[in-house]
């Protein structure tokens, strides 16, 4: 885990991408790296977590309607990650936040797709 928070903004700045409307992107590699220092939020529309595709372990999911009463309290010096099928809903909603005043906030660029073509890990939760 990363001790220096001030070089994990750095990093956080130099990783970060726009998208063609300027929304705030990171790569899952990045994410991967800075887990521990990053709180994903899985914006599908429907808790997919029981579904084929999975979740990424640690992320908690939150409807893309209750994101900005969910995220209010949260510190801004918190840096969220927001995760969708395909990233676009994840894009969309990072610019939102962003222009709202967030500072630490992004896309998972690519989204979930991205993740599980990369081979990286997803769990499954019960449909219980």
């Amino acid at each position: 885990m990363i001790e220096n928070l001030e070089f994990l903004d750095i990093n956080w700045a130099s990783e970060l991408r726009r998208r063609h409307d300027g929304a705030p992107m990171l790569p899952p590699l990045f994410v991967i790296e800075h887990g521990p220092t990053i709180r994903l939020v899985d914006l599908g529309s429907t808790y997919d977590g029981a579904g084929p595709a999975g979740t990424i372990p640690g992320s908690a999911f939150v409807p893309p309607e209750a994101l900005e009463s969910v995220l209010a309290p949260v510190p801004d010096t918190t840096r969220v990650v927001l995760v969708s099928g395909q990233g676009q809903i994840a894009a969309d909603w990072a610019l939102r936040l962003e222009r709202s005043g967030r500072t630490r906030v992004a896309a998972l660029e690519g989204g979930l797709a991205a993740w599980r073509r990369l081979g990286l890990r997803t769990e499954r939760a019960s449909r219980d």
